[in-house]
C-alpha cells in the first residue's frame, strides 16, 4: 500500500484516482499469497511432518487439500487476463511470483532445495514483483509513463528486504531442516560464516530507501531514519 501512495506521489497521479486501483492489486496479491502458501505447505507435507513442524494443510483431509491453490490460481489467471486488457507490463510482474513459487515448491523443480535460486525465486515472488507490480499499474494509471529511477530504487528495497525474510526464515529452520536431510541455502552453510551478508543487505535496503524518501521529498523521514 505505501508503495502503491509513493507511486501515486512520484507520478502524479491524484490519490482518489489511485486508491481503487491500489486495492485492486492488493487484493490480487492476496490471491497469490494464498496460492504461494498452499502449494508450499502442500509440498513440505512429508517433510514438515517428519522434522515436527507444523502444517496448516495436515489439518485438512487430503481430498480437498487441492482445492487451495487450484482454486487461487484459477482466480489469479482471470485478475491477470484483466490486467492484460490495461498495461502488459503489470500483467507481466503480476504473473511473475506465481511462476515463482511453481518453481520454489514444485518438483523436479523444488528451488527451495536448491540454495541460492530458492532463496532469489522467494524474495522476487513475495516482494520484487508484487512491489514492481503497483509501481507499474499505479505509474501507468493515467496514461502517464514509469518513473524508472522509482521503479529501480522501489525494485532494490523490495530485493533487499525479500532477501532478509527468507533468509530469516530459513536460518530459523535450519536445525529441523538439517533432522530431515532438507537441502536449503542456510542448511549448507554455517550462521557463523554468514554474519557478513545481513549487513551488506540492510545497507543496500536502507540506501535504496533513502533514495525512495528523497524522491518523495520526505527528508524528516531521513533525518528520523538516521538518528533511529
Amino acid at each position: 500500500i505505501g508503495v502503491g501512495y509513493g507511486t501515486s506521489m512520484v507520478s502524479g497521479v491524484p490519490l482518489y484516482r489511485a486508491v481503487g486501483w491500489i486495492a485492486l492489486v492488493i487484493g490480487a496479491l492476496v490471491i497469490g499469497g494464498v496460492y504461494a502458501s498452499s502449494l508450499n505447505d502442500l509440498s513440505d507435507l512429508a517433510e514438515d511432518a517428519a522434522s515436527g513442524k507444523a502444517n496448516r494443510l495436515s489439518r485438512i483431509p487430503a481430498a480437498y487439500r487441492w482445492c487451495f491453490p487450484v482454486g487461487a490460481l484459477t482466480a489469479g489467471v482471470v485478475l491477470a487476463f484483466y490486467l492484460l486488457s490495461l498495461n502488459v507490463l503489470t500483467a507481466i510482474l503480476y504473473a511473475m511470483p506465481c511462476l515463482c513459487f511453481t518453481l520454489y515448491s514444485l518438483r523436479p523443480f523444488r528451488l527451495k532445495t536448491r540454495g541460492i535460486w530458492g532463496v532469489m525465486a522467494d524474495a522476487s515472488g513475495a516482494h520484487v514483483f508484487p512491489s514492481l507490480c503497483i509501481v507499474a499499474g499505479t505509474s501507468t494509471l493515467p496514461g502517464a509513463r514509469i518513473n524508472w529511477l522509482w521503479f529501480a530504487f522501489v525494485g532494490v528495497w523490495a530485493a533487499c528486504f525479500g532477501l532478509r525474510g527468507i533468509l530469516w526464515h530459513q536460518f530459523q529452520d535450519r536445525t529441523r531442516d538439517l533432522a530431515v536431510g532438507l537441502k536449503t541455502f542456510a542448511t549448507r552453510r554455517s550462521p557463523r560464516d554468514f554474519r557478513l551478508v545481513p549487513g551488506i543487505l540492510i545497507g543496500a535496503e536502507l540506501i535504496a530507501f533513502t533514495g525512495m524518501m528523497w524522491m518523495l521529498g520526505l527528508y524528516w523521514v531521513i533525518a528520523l531514519g538516521a538518528l533511529y
